[in-house]
């Protein structure tokens, strides 16, 4: 997701750069993105693009790249035959009260060891759990 962002970020960047040329010559011109009281606290790409110039969405396009091969570093090592398991059920669509009577856990047993599971893969819900543990092999 961290990722998906800052490559977002990067494409928005370059667009704005290439629409205002004059602006990436002179940053120290670039004003602070205004915040206001509806404006949820993030700051939208066009507005951070006013503050970054070509080498400064470069450096951000490496970022992005670094947080890539950060999340897709292989976790097939640090989980246990009972997370693997619990994976491949999810994987396979079994539903949470089947697959916790399967593998011998009550149902918030089973949220439990699903959350350490999330916490173990780096990952935010069982989508990308289920994405993250295919792409590298884990459910094979």
């Amino acid at each position: 997701m961290v990722s998906g962002y800052l490559r977002n970020a990067c494409t928005a960047i370059y667009c704005w750069l290439e629409a205002h040329p004059r602006a990436a010559d002179a940053p120290e011109l670039a004003e602070l993105p205004g915040m206001y009281a509806h404006t949820p606290m993030v700051v939208h790409f066009d507005l951070l693009a006013k503050l970054v110039t070509h080498e400064g969405a470069r450096r951000l396009q490496r970022a992005a790249s670094a947080v890539q091969r950060h999340l897709d570093s292989s976790s097939a090592a640090i989980l246990n035959d009972e997370q693997k398991k619990l994976l491949k059920g999810l994987a396979s669509g079994v539903r949470i009260t089947d697959l916790a009577r399967q593998l011998g856990y009550s149902r918030s047993s089973l949220y439990r060891q699903m959350s350490k599971l999330w916490q173990e893969l780096s990952v935010a819900d069982r989508n990308q759990a289920i994405h993250k543990a295919t792409k590298q092999g884990l459910l094979d």
